[in-house]
Formats: C-alpha cells, structure tokens, sequence
C-alpha cells in the first residue's frame, strides 16, 4: 500500500461532457474511485464540473488580441507558414507545434499544485509539444499519453500499430 497519495493531473483539450472525450471523464472517475489525487484541466470551463481546472474562463476571452490573430495567420495562411521555419530534420504533422495554439504561459498559471504524473488524453487545439516540455520542466514528473487518436506524435496515422511516419 503506497503511503502518499499519487497526485495527477489529467488534459483534455476537448470537453469532456461532448463527444470523444467522454473517455478522459472515464479515466478522471476511475482514478478519483480508486482513491487518486486527481485534478482535470480543459481549456475553457465545463458545465455541471466546477471542480475541473480551465484556462481561460471565457472562450472569446483572447479573440482579436496580437497574439490570438498571429496563431490564426500562422495556422491558416501558406505565406506566413513559409517563413515560420521548423528545426533542420524535423517534420510537425500539425502546423502549430512552433505556435503553441494557447498561452504556455497561461496554461503553466493555472498549474498551482504539483504532481507526480500528467496524463494527456486530447491535446489539439490547446497542447503543443512545446507546451508539453514546459509542463515536464515546471512539474518534473511522469507524462504519460492516453490519446485516442495519436497522429498527432505519430506523424498522421490516427493509430500507431504499423504506423512509422513519425520517423519523419
């Protein structure tokens, strides 16, 4: 029997009340059931769920601010694409690995506790791997990633089974 309790804090980039993330909320109550320390951050607020931890209160909280209108150029426009440059031997299957699609800085705000794993099940739209890098470094813990579609480290394939497109 562990004598602490084992801290985790679940991602979700998708809320959990709609569609396919229902599967984050299944390992959130699971782990709460047997006996885990367990917080579950979105992106924005969850209806019926205060407890769940979220970056913006709002969803149109950052529309039109500099930063938001330059990920929206970034994402969408080939021109702007071209000159934003990835690392020599390296290929992002999502155009926004160099742009993390919200604030690291606003996500690493609202991680107050520490915790001894992060487990990531959807991550588009609000994840980066450079996000994913500054929450090892601000938690030093176990990452673990639970996602149901995995293309996005796989390099495209939804499944990793004989996938290795990530080689690329």
């Amino acid at each position: 029997m562990l004598d602490k309790k084992i801290k985790i804090l679940l991602i979700s980039s998708v809320d959990p009340s709609i569609g396919p993330a229902v599967v984050a909320e299944d390992f959130y109550n699971r782990l709460k059931k047997n006996g885990y320390d367990v917080d579950f951050m979105t992106p924005y607020p969850v209806k019926e769920r205060s407890e769940y931890l979220y970056v913006y209160k709002n969803k149109y909280r950052y529309w039109f601010t500099p930063t938001f209108l330059y990920r929206k150029l970034t994402e969408n426009n080939r021109i702007v694409r071209y000159f934003k440059k990835q690392e020599k031997g390296y290929y992002f299957f999502y155009t926004n690995e160099t742009c993390p699609p919200m604030s690291v800085n606003d996500i690493l705000r609202k991680i107050k506790k520490k915790y001894d794993v992060v487990i990531v099940s959807f991550w588009q739209g609000m994840l980066s791997f450079k996000t994913i890098n500054a929450i090892h470094n601000k938690l030093n813990c176990l990452m673990y990633f639970a996602c149901v579609d995995y293309s996005v480290m796989s390099g495209g394939c939804h499944f990793t089974r004989d996938c290795d497109k990530f080689k690329t």
